[in-house]
């Protein structure tokens, strides 16, 4: 594993007899800081009455946060997530992106998200790469307008700069480009 790099997928990709602890710790190497580092993951992330559970008695957000924490735990620069909130509830993902926010503003790194959802990509990004269909190639590149501190995908701000995009770009939207 590259140190560098850390992976967040689709689904959280949990080890089903490893506790949420030994799932974050899966990735570590034997070195006693990589063990506090676990330890104030788990803290940061609200995971530490958790730790000793198996992922089958915790909520799927619950696993999407511990994913987050074992893609972050050897301090990558680079943190690549695939579709990292699909198929959660509203609340849900949003209480995960203020999870992933407060890590980055603690400790700033590159995030890669992609995703399909726009006004998530306005919520958490700064700039959006739309691609065509395959092969892929870059069509648009769009700086964020948006910068708020709320991160509510029903906001406001969040709402206008989609509309303005649909409105503006209806094909690439549509993924006809």
């Amino acid at each position: 594993i590259n140190e560098n790099f850390g992976y967040v997928f689709q689904t959280s990709r949990l080890l089903p007899w490893l506790t949420v602890k030994e799932n974050i710790e899966l990735v570590c190497d034997e070195r006693n800081e990589s063990k506090e580092r676990v330890n104030k993951l788990l803290l940061d992330f609200k995971l530490q009455e958790f730790r000793n559970y198996y992922p089958k008695s915790i909520s799927g957000g619950m696993r999407r946060k511990v994913s987050l924490a074992r893609a972050l735990v050897r301090n990558p620069q680079v943190l690549l997530m695939d579709e990292p909130f699909v198929s959660l509830d509203q609340p849900t993902a949003e209480n995960l992106y203020s999870v992933l926010i407060n890590y980055w503003k603690r400790n700033p790194i590159t995030i890669i998200l992609i995703t399909h959802n726009l006004k998530e990509a306005i919520l958490l990004g700064d700039r959006i790469l739309f691609f065509s269909k395959r092969p892929a190639t870059v069509v648009y590149d769009h700086k964020v307008k948006f910068k708020n501190n709320k991160l509510n995908i029903d906001d406001k701000t969040v709402q206008n700069e989609y509309s303005h995009l649909k409105k503006k770009f209806p094909s690439l939207l549509q993924g006809l480009v």
